[in-house]
C-alpha cells in the first residue's frame, strides 16, 4: 500500500490569475528562467490571496521579518530527501552576526516542469508553508530560517516584489534534521533498548513531545492533516521536530448564524494514518489529527507498521474506513496507553480526547516511569487530569 501523501481538493474553483495565463503560454519546453518568473508571480498571488483572508495565522509582519536569500548566497551540499512537490538539499548560509549555519533548503522538484498544474500546486504548497511556519514558534516544530529573494536591481519586472523576483525559483530554508521517527522506530525494533511487550520511557516521551507540538497547533486552530512517522524528525541534538506543513491549514470558525460547521472536505493525508471521516469525505476538523496520533502512538509502542497486512487501497478503504478495523493492542501494555490510543482512534469523532488531554496523560505516564519503572505493569484506568 502506498505511503505517499495525497490531497484531493473537492469542488474547488481555481480563480483566474496572471500566473495561469503565463504557464499556458510557456509551450512544451519552457526555460528555467521562464518557469522561475511564473513561480515568482504565483508566489506573489498566493501571498495576496492569503493576506486577503480572515485567517489569523497569516501574519504579514512576521513573514516579512524572515531573512531573504538568493541561491548565490548559499553553499548547496548533498541531497537530503523529498516532500510532496519538493526536493531538499543541505546548504550552508550566513545568518545573524555573520555566523555560518547548516540548514535544509526545500525547493521545487525539477520534474514538475513537465506538468503545468503540478508546477503551480508546488509553488502554492511552498508559499503556504512559508506563511504558516513564519507565524509558528514552538521548540518541537521545524523553524523557518529564510526564504528566496533577490535584489531590486536584478528584477526585470518592477511589478513583482523583490522577495519574489527570482532567477532560480522559490525555496525556503529550514532546520536540518538528522533522522525521522520512521528511522527511530526501526532502530528501536532492532536494538535491545526496548522490550517490545512494554513500551519504554523513550517511546512514551517521544509520544508526549509530539502531542505537545500538536496541542500547540490545535490551540491556533490549525489542522496538520498529514501526521505520520516520515513527517516527524529529530535534529542533530535529538530534539523532535514536526515538519512538512504543506497540507496544514487553519480551520474556519463554525458560523452558528449560517448553520455552517466549519469542516474541511479535502481528502488530505496518508491513508495508513488517515481518519475515517477524511477517507470517506464526510467532513472533518481537528479530531482527525487526534485519530492519526492514536495510530502513530500504536506504531511507537508496537514498533511495527499499523495495518501491515492490508495490501491494497481498496482493501484498506473497506476494512478500515468502512468496517472500522483498528490495530491490535497488546494485552501487556500499560492500561493508560491502551485506553488512550483506543480513545484517540474512536469511530465516534466526539468521543476522541483533545490533544492537551493526550499530552497531559502521556506526561503523567512519563513521570510515573521516571519515578518507578514498575508502574507500567500495574493495572488501572486513565487518570482524569484537569487541563488548563
Amino acid at each position: 500500500m502506498s505511503e505517499d501523501s495525497i490531497c484531493h481538493d473537492l469542488d474547488v474553483a481555481t480563480p483566474h490569475c496572471e500566473s495561469r495565463d503565463m504557464i499556458e503560454n510557456l509551450g512544451d519546453n519552457p526555460s528555467e528562467e521562464a518557469l522561475a518568473k511564473v513561480a515568482a508571480v504565483r508566489a506573489k498571488e498566493c501571498m495576496n490571496e492569503m493576506f486577503g483572508t480572515d485567517l489569523r495565522i497569516v501574519d504579514r509582519e512576521k513573514l516579512e521579518s524572515i531573512a531573504v536569500f538568493t541561491k548565490d548566497e548559499l553553499q548547496v551540499g548533498h541531497y537530503l530527501g523529498k516532500g510532496s512537490f519538493s526536493d531538499v538539499f543541505e546548504v550552508t548560509a550566513t545568518v545573524v552576526a555573520e555566523k555560518d549555519v547548516t540548514l535544509a533548503m526545500k525547493c521545487l522538484r525539477p520534474q514538475l516542469r513537465s506538468n503545468a498544474e503540478q508546477f503551480l500546486i508546488g509553488v502554492e504548497d511552498l508559499v503556504h508553508e512559508t506563511a504558516m511556519l513564519a507565524s509558528l514558534e514552538h521548540p518541537n516544530i521545524i523553524k523557518l530560517h529564510g526564504r528566496a529573494g533577490a535584489s531590486v536591481s536584478s528584477c526585470s519586472d518592477r511589478s513583482i516584489p523583490a522577495s519574489f523576483s527570482l532567477s532560480d525559483g522559490y525555496f525556503i530554508l529550514l532546520d536540518k534534521l538528522k533522522d525521522t521517527l520512521d528511522d527511530r522506530v526501526k532502530l528501536w525494533e532492532k536494538s535491545n533498548l526496548s522490550n517490545k511487550s512494554l513500551p519504554n520511557i523513550t517511546q512514551v516521551r517521544t509520544s508526549m513531545t509530539l502531542a505537545d507540538a500538536l496541542s500547540y497547533l490545535h490551540s491556533k486552530n490549525i489542522c496538520f492533516r498529514d501526521l505520520k512517522p516520515a513527517n516527524v524528525g529529530f535534529d542533530s541534538t535529538g530534539v523532535l521536530k514536526l515538519f512538512d506543513f504543506g497540507f496544514a491549514v487553519e480551520m474556519d470558525k463554525p458560523n452558528a448564524a449560517d448553520g455552517e460547521e466549519g469542516l474541511l472536505y479535502d481528502k488530505c493525508g496518508t491513508p495508513r494514518y488517515m481518519a475515517p471521516e477524511v477517507g470517506l469525505e464526510q467532513g472533518y476538523a481537528l479530531p482527525s489529527d487526534v485519530y492519526s496520533f492514536g495510530i502513530l502512538l500504536w506504531e511507537i509502542c508496537a514498533l511495527a507498521k499499523p495495518f501491515g497486512k492490508v495490501k491494497s487501497a481498496t482493501e484498506f478503504h473497506k476494512t478500515v474506513f468502512t468496517k472500522g478495523a483498528r490495530p491490535k493492542i497488546t494485552k501487556s501494555w500499560p492500561p493508560v496507553l491502551k485506553e488512550l490510543m483506543a480513545s484517540c482512534w474512536s469511530t465516534v469523532v466526539s468521543d476522541r480526547p483533545e490533544m492537551p488531554y493526550v499530552k497531559s496523560t502521556l506526561a503523567a505516564h512519563v513521570e510515573d516511569l521516571t519515578k518507578n519503572p514498575q508502574t507500567q505493569k500495574k493495572s488501572g484506568l486513565l487518570r482524569r487530569l484537569t487541563v488548563s
